[in-house]
């Protein structure tokens, strides 16, 4: 094998590392920009209750949750802490779009490992059209 061909393979592999880590890289982008602009735009379900302008069938199912959270607390010895305590309005219907696979006649899904939150059997997107567009690619 000379220098040229060796190279040429070296480069190959090189691209293809990129272009998976890319595409990885991608998915975690959207995915982490995704959850800090829910993060960022969270109010306390209080505060919007409070809030004059808040629709009155959205203040009474604020207070539904507020008062199921509570009994959770309260009588079934579930953690006090801050889940089910802020809102976001998020204009859309869903907040993610999750995409599930598994090989044709299969029940053992496909997973997915990523940084920080371990090996998952889906993928989350906060914009339908790319889990769409996703779903389509495991397809082909």
């Amino acid at each position: 094998m000379n220098d040229i061909s060796i190279r040429r393979r070296l480069g190959a592999g090189a691209i293809i590392v990129l272009l998976t880590a890319s595409t990885s890289a991608c998915y975690e982008l959207q995915a982490g920009a995704g959850e800090a602009a829910v993060l960022w735009r969270r109010e306390p379900i209080a505060q919007v209750i409070a809030d004059p302008h808040t629709p009155a069938r959205l203040r009474a199912e604020l207070r539904e949750v507020t008062a199921i959270r509570d009994y959770a607390s309260r009588d079934l010895g579930l953690p006090d802490n801050g889940s089910y305590r802020s809102y976001v309005a998020l204009h859309r219907r869903y907040v993610v779009w999750n995409v599930f696979a598994a090989p044709r006649f299969s029940l053992r899904p496909k997973r997915w490992c990523y940084p920080f939150v371990g090996c998952m059997a889906y993928r989350g997107y906060f914009a339908k059209r790319r889990a769409l567009a996703y779903g389509r690619r495991l397809r082909a």
